[in-house]
């Protein structure tokens, strides 16, 4: 513990020669596979929040003689219980720059603050002097599809990511204790503020870390900055009616202690087809641990600071302020979604800061290991070991997952520019006539463009043969599972989709059928290791709602799309659906 107070002394050349060149290339291969696999992933699709959250303000962009009161209505109005001003500048900046607004790139531009991140943690490392073979599994936490959906939905990379890592950074420039770094952790914690609600949290940890430091006329300023910040975000600002408040949120103790335990030990949630129950369990278990070593950590520190009034160094200040931010967030997590139940903490798209989370607790748990223990080879073999196990588990679980999000973005898109339907968001129905116009408005102006060639390909595609498939109905859904491949010698990473072909013409007159995405059964790297292969069938249709068909009679078909191989299959399947009242 002696370490957290004094100032780390970089060691004298390595002993040993540290193999540098396969240290930086097992730092680089998850980054590169993330970035890879991503790139290809990523579509020019709008999702739920994307179409009042991005789309309207970049409708709104395009109008001429735009005063400064309009854009920063654009900028500032709420997206639910929040603003996301950051959000808003991008999406302004694109079509500036292009005239257009296009969902891949923003995808791609705002999944880049990832790497902040990773920078944060390695400047951060560096300063600690230890072997760089501990530094190895910070990548292979951070840099795995776990939480696809946070990249892959437009709106949260500048969103539910950028917030965190703008408040890393913040905490970070703070503990280095300048007045340089002083004046960029202010803009640091704005732009956390502008990006999400939660960005409000590195304003309060900040000023505990100064309070620590004795940085008295920096803490005044800071107060200054948090109130003119705060009071600007939440001028004029409404809670939607649909949020549960705390006082319905206190009513069910115990599921709101379970959302805070569960929280500090979700990174270990890597098997999700196990039962939920199981699941929950031992998320509980791990953040019941967590508790014991970040309050024996600050218990220790404070005993240390009573007795010598030794403020903790800049390394220590980090960490701690990274615990503390991520606890904040926990806490209003907690306190805000009680009543839709401990389930709410276990959405993928929340995953990333679980991810940050755990590279704080690792680093935190290095930094209490004495000396001797922490430069022993084998503890950074099991570390390097177990971080490539994780990120392995973590391919190999949500990587079909990732795809079929893709899958059912561009079926999403299809679907709308020919039946006037999304599939995958059933509330679309509610909200229909202003979703269409703000659609057929960004087509109109061009500020949005129709880009779906494989599946437009896929509806004309040749009949190749013939496929088994397994038909579930009941009262509002129909299941469509593909037995089996059709044919050998497709790549793992084909796309499957099925294809519902309806008597009655499509919204815009044709005869396209419905598509709907599949995904595989998940495999695992030791199912992998046993029979060789990445995936395993039946591959599972996405949910088709009844209130999507129109035709109690359909021919359902199978589509691969494989790279530039593009065929359909006959199943021989013609059911008789009973349809409820067709839709409007």
């Amino acid at each position: 513990m002696s370490e957290l107070f004094t100032e780390v002394q970089r060691p004298a050349a390595r002993r040993v020669q540290e193999w540098k060149w396969l240290v930086w290339l097992l730092i680089g291969v998850p980054v590169v596979a993330f970035f890879g696999f991503f790139w290809f992933q990523a579509v020019n699709v709008p999702y739920q929040d994307d179409f009042d959250g991005l789309l309207e303000p970049a409708i709104a962009f395009s109008k001429p003689n735009l005063t400064i009161g309009d854009i920063w209505t654009a900028y500032a109005t709420q997206d639910d219980e929040r603003r996301i001003i950051t959000n808003r500048m991008a999406v302004h900046a694109q079509y500036l720059l292009t005239g257009e607004f296009n969902f891949r790139t923003h995808i791609l531009a705002g999944s880049l603050v990832l790497l902040l991140a990773l920078g944060i943690f390695w400047v951060w490392f560096r300063r600690s002097g230890w072997s760089r073979w501990l530094f190895v599994p910070v990548p292979f936490i951070l840099f795995h599809p776990q939480y696809f959906d946070a990249i892959l939905w437009p709106i949260i990379p500048f969103q539910h990511v950028a917030v965190y890592i703008w408040a890393l950074l913040a905490i970070w420039l703070l503990s280095r204790d300048t007045r340089r770094t002083f004046g960029w952790a202010i803009v640091a914690a704005v732009v956390a503020l502008l990006s999400d609600v939660t960005g409000l949290l590195p304003f309060v940890v900040g000023a505990m870390l100064l309070v620590i430091q004795q940085r008295w006329r920096r803490l005044a300023v800071w107060i200054a900055v948090t109130a003119l910040s705060l009071g600007t975000y939440f001028h004029n600002f409404e809670v939607p009616g649909y949020r549960p408040s705390f006082a319905d949120n206190i009513k069910l103790p115990g599921t709101m202690v379970q959302l805070w335990l569960s929280m500090q030990g979700l990174w270990v949630d890597a098997v999700p087809r196990l039962s939920f129950s199981i699941r929950l369990a031992l998320t509980i278990v791990v953040g019941l641990a967590v508790v014991g070593l970040w309050v024996s950590t600050f218990w220790k520190s404070a005993a240390l600071y009573l007795k010598n009034r030794q403020v903790p160094n800049k390394q220590a200040l980090f960490l701690y302020g990274g615990v503390l931010l991520f606890l904040g967030v926990f806490t209003l997590f907690a306190t805000g979604r009680t009543v839709e139940g401990v389930q709410a903490a276990f959405i993928t798209r929340y995953r990333f800061m679980h991810m940050a989370w755990l590279v704080l607790l690792y680093l935190l748990l290095l930094f209490r290991l004495p000396d001797r223990l922490r430069n022993q080879s084998w503890l950074a073999g099991l570390a390097v070991g177990g971080s490539i196990l994780y990120s392995l588990t973590m391919w190999f679980q949500y990587a079909s997952e990732a795809r079929l999000f893709r899958q059912a973005l561009l079926a999403d898109l299809h679907s709308w520019q020919h039946h006037r339907i999304l599939p995958s968001t059933p509330i679309y129905f509610l909200h229909k006539k202003v979703v269409d116009d703000w659609m057929e408005q960004a087509e109109a102006k061009r500020i949005f463009r129709y880009e779906n060639p494989q599946l437009e390909a896929l509806a004309q595609a040749p009949v190749a043969g013939k496929a088994d498939i397994q038909l579930i109905e009941n009262d509002e859904r129909l299941g469509v599972n593909l037995i089996n491949m059709p044919q050998p010698g497709f790549s793992p990473l084909a796309d499957v989709y099925v294809l519902i072909n309806e008597k009655n013409a499509a919204y815009d007159g044709s005869q396209t059928p419905l598509i709907f995405p599949t995904v595989s059964t998940r495999s695992s790297v030791f199912g992998w290791l046993r029979s060789g292969r990445l995936l395993s069938t039946p591959y599972m249709a996405q949910t088709i709602l009844k209130q999507y068909l129109t035709d109690p009679n359909p021919t359902i078909e199978i589509g691969v799309v494989d790279g530039e191989r593009v065929v359909r299959y006959e199943t021989g399947q013609n059911p008789t659906l009973s349809l409820p009242l067709p839709k409007n």
